[in-house]
Parts: C-alpha cells; sequence; structure tokens
C-alpha cells in the first residue's frame, strides 16, 4: 500500500511540475493530521468510558483532568482540517 501512495505522489508530481519530497511534503501533512485528530478522539472516548465505571470521587477527580485537557488540546475536527487544507493546485 505504501508503494502505491509513494507512486500516486509521484505521478502527482511528474503531472503537476513540482517538485515533491515524499514523507515531508504538504501532500501528507493532511493525511498525518487527520490521523492525529483521530487518534486523540479516541483517546478521550476510551478514558471517559473507562472513569465512568470509576466510584463517584474518583470518577470526579478523572473527569476534571479530562476536561483540563480537552481545554488544553482545543477543538478537533477532522473534516474542518481537510476543508481547510490547500491541495496542490489550490497552492499554484
Amino acid at each position: 500500500m505504501k508503494n502505491s501512495v509513494v507512486s500516486i505522489l509521484r505521478a502527482n508530481q511528474c503531472r503537476l511540475g513540482m517538485r515533491i519530497s515524499v514523507g515531508t511534503n504538504a501532500n501528507t501533512h493532511v493525511i498525518k493530521q487527520w490521523d492525529d485528530i483521530k487518534r486523540i478522539q479516541a483517546f478521550f472516548s476510551d478514558a471517559e468510558n473507562s472513569v465512568s465505571k470509576l466510584p463517584e470521587t474518583e470518577r470526579c477527580i478523572a473527569m476534571a483532568k479530562l476536561a483540563q485537557e480537552r481545554e488544553l488540546v482545543g477543538e478537533l475536527d477532522p473534516l474542518q482540517a481537510l476543508l481547510e487544507w490547500k491541495g496542490p493546485r489550490e497552492r499554484l
């Protein structure tokens, strides 16, 4: 699968006349960003599920800590990240 992604990126490079460094280019950035956001969302979901099973005192403490962490991380929306991404043609 990695080889097919590399082939597609190289084809795009030739077609668009751009010099792209695979692994560090802006085209793969949105994919990594999407993955990071989904992973962080999964963490919070799993943590909240686990915390909900704690006794009330510990649950309150853990939920407060999760709320603080969510505040530090901020709003994460993978679709918004995709919509804000500029494709190769938009960058020309």
